[in-house]
């Protein structure tokens, strides 16, 4: 009986210990704060709040911790970059996050300055990332959609660096489109993504030459998950231009001395491409699964894949799966708009390519007469180009607003498509199918230029 008692005891006293040790991060947690109104100091309270981003001192910042950013009563903007050099660890990550408290809980902006002209020439003016993550287990969080936005760095609003993981952003807005006139621009981004397990929920994307770009180095395992963003821009670009730029670009391990040994796969799940952005998705290496997402008005690709050919004997190099998706093109009878290709579904004919359950309306479909990518339950309507690859025939899937659709002119308004609703009728043939995403409204406020698009031809 002592006997027992003793090993129940030692048990017990061995499982207490355990869970110290296991909850020593979080009980060691600490909370910084970054205020232009602290003396710069500690950072553990406001009145000793580092002043800057630019300004943490890192010695003191470990797993677990959590740095809090001021946004003031009506916005503060910081100046700044925010390199983060360090990682939390599982189950202790460290959080860069937009204050919650009532005083503090204003919008957060990271100006970094590169407005291009009238330097048009390197180097170029202003600061290089607005948030660099070399570290793995790092969550950077908004309040709310859109608390904190980062805008106007020459290379990236956020850059995660090669080889760290687990790293979760939420709530940001980003927007980086830097011109150097009168027709160029810096191959600035809004988010450049590597490493495994990168979660990014419910951001928004604006004016972005590239919003967000894969970075593959040799041996990489990376894995990105896009979940409730959009993705799309709320002004004309010269009048040359019919959208702002590319949604999601894969890596393309075809550019000479780019890497070509890595794995790559990329979900995006109930998020809107467009208005107004001139691809959706771009893919060219691994995997790719799109779900519940509308891609409205894409004036070029809508999902393109471009994999190289598969080498003999070997897998193909691109398995892409869409399912549940509605792709919405403006397009005349005969032709669809000028100066526009309108590609809701691009292929070069390499790797697997398939699309199940989707909804396309307008555009063409360009794909080799030989590849079928039709994975059944599929619904197109006014769509050109090898159309049978995709659906047997052409039946109207009937949406809500599909008249307001039908009858935009070639130089339509883009903001006019975010406000419509892409919901199938009830009674139509397919219902059921299509995006349950089916307004810009339930992501966020609608967005896109308002007045028709530019003729064609520059200034």
């Amino acid at each position: 009986m002592r006997m027992q008692t003793f090993k129940t005891f030692a048990l017990s006293a061995l499982l207490a210990l355990s869970g110290m040790v296991l909850s020593q991060p979080q009980a060691m947690a600490k909370v910084f704060y970054i205020s232009p109104g602290g003396d710069g100091t500690t950072g553990n309270t406001w009145g000793k709040a580092w002043k800057s981003p630019g300004q943490i001192d890192w010695t003191a910042v470990n797993a677990g911790d959590q740095l809090v950013l001021d946004g003031g009563t009506a916005g503060i903007t910081y100046e700044a970059e925010l390199l983060v050099p360090k990682s939390g660890q599982a189950g202790a990550p460290i959080t860069i996050r937009q204050s919650n408290q009532t005083g503090h809980n204003g919008q957060v902006l990271f100006y970094g300055g590169a407005t291009g002209s009238p330097n048009p020439r390197p180097p170029f003016p202003g600061l290089s990332n607005g948030i660099k993550i070399q570290g793995s287990y790092i969550n950077v969080v908004a309040a709310r959609r859109g608390g904190i936005k980062i805008k106007s760095y020459n290379e990236s609003c956020v850059n995660i660096v090669p080889g760290n993981s687990h790293i979760n952003l939420r709530n940001l807005e980003l927007e980086n489109r830097v011109y150097i006139g009168p027709y160029g621009l810096i191959q600035c981004t809004g988010l450049n993504f590597s490493g495994f397990n990168i979660q990014v929920a419910a951001c928004d994307f604006r004016e972005c030459q590239t919003a967000a770009k894969e970075i593959a180095s040799v041996g990489a395992n990376n894995m990105a998950v896009f979940r409730d963003c959009t993705f799309g821009s709320t002004r004309h670009y010269l009048n040359f231009t019919r959208g702002c730029g590319t949604a999601i670009l894969g890596a393309n391990p075809q550019v000479p001395g780019a890497a070509t040994n890595y794995n790559s796969t990329v979900y995006a799940h109930r998020c809107a491409f467009g208005p107004h952005v001139t691809a959706g998705i771009i893919h060219y290496k691994g995997n790719l699964r799109v779900s519940d997402s509308l891609f409205l008005a894409p004036p070029q690709y809508g999902v393109s894949c471009q994999p190289a050919v598969a080498t003999a004997g070997s897998a193909a190099n691109a398995n892409v799966l869409i399912n549940r998706c509605s792709f919405i093109t403006p397009s005349q009878p005969g032709t669809p708009p000028y100066g526009m290709l309108g590609l809701p579904i691009d292929s070069n004919g390499n790797g697997l390519l398939k699309v199940a359950n989707s909804v396309v309306y307008g555009g063409t479909i360009r794909v080799p007469v030989t590849q079928n990518i039709n994975g059944g339950g599929n619904f197109q309507f006014r769509v050109f180009g090898n159309t049978t690859a995709l659906a047997a025939s052409q039946v109207d899937p009937q949406f809500q607003d599909e008249a307001a659709v039908a009858a935009m002119p070639s130089n339509y308004e883009p903001y006019q498509f975010a406000l419509l609703n892409y919901s199938i009728l009830p009674g139509s043939p397919a219902l059921g199918k299509g995006s349950r995403l089916t307004s810009v409204n339930q992501l966020t406020t609608p967005y896109g230029p308002k007045g028709p698009i530019l003729p064609l031809g520059g200034p």
